[in-house]
């Protein structure tokens, strides 16, 4: 069963959908533009039952906070809501990060940033970001543009393994 609520992250109120036993692994899920939680729906009611699977709506989405200030949406600064929402659902355990289109841009952004607080990474739709410096001052060691040095990624030494996600259900192609 899927339940909603809202969890103060830094000033902002963000809204998010949850299912699964709350002491159970995280699974933190990020949607691209211009989606919300909703998303997900599948994926919190078929992943339930074995994790915490917790969606959010990102800053200006659906019933989350929209703030005002344009600075408020940049990467580093979402970086630093995903991490505090995060803390609050993951009991200080790594959790794994599913992420879609921009919520993936933003996912390979906090992947580079905080890689001690990832067991995985799941990337759907969305290209790296190679070596900007989307993640803030150290995003550069981690590769020059273009693609990533894999080396020096997060992943390479098990901190965060990339992973490619199942394809549609037959369900929902409508048979």
């Amino acid at each position: 069963m899927i339940r909603h609520g809202y969890a103060a992250t830094n000033e902002l109120k963000l809204h998010y959908a949850a299912s699964g036993p709350e002491d159970g692994h995280l699974l933190l899920f990020l949607h691209g533009y211009p989606e919300f939680w909703y998303a997900w729906r599948h994926q919190l009611a078929d992943l339930g039952d074995a994790y915490h699977c917790v969606a959010p709506d990102l800053p200006g989405y659906n019933l989350s906070s929209k703030p005002v200030e344009v600075a408020r949406y940049r990467t580093k600064r979402l970086i630093q809501d995903v991490a505090a929402f995060a803390a609050q659902f993951s009991r200080k355990r790594k959790f794994t990060l599913v992420a879609h289109d921009w919520g993936g841009a933003l996912a390979w952004a906090f992947a580079i940033k905080h890689p001690e607080l990832l067991e995985r990474l799941i990337i759907i739709n969305a290209v790296h970001r190679g070596g900007d410096d989307a993640a803030g001052d150290d995003a550069g060691r981690y590769g020059g543009g273009g693609a990533p040095d894999r080396r020096a990624l997060p992943g390479a030494g098990g901190a965060v393994r990339a992973t490619a996600a199942d394809g549609p259900r037959d369900s929902d192609r409508g048979g």
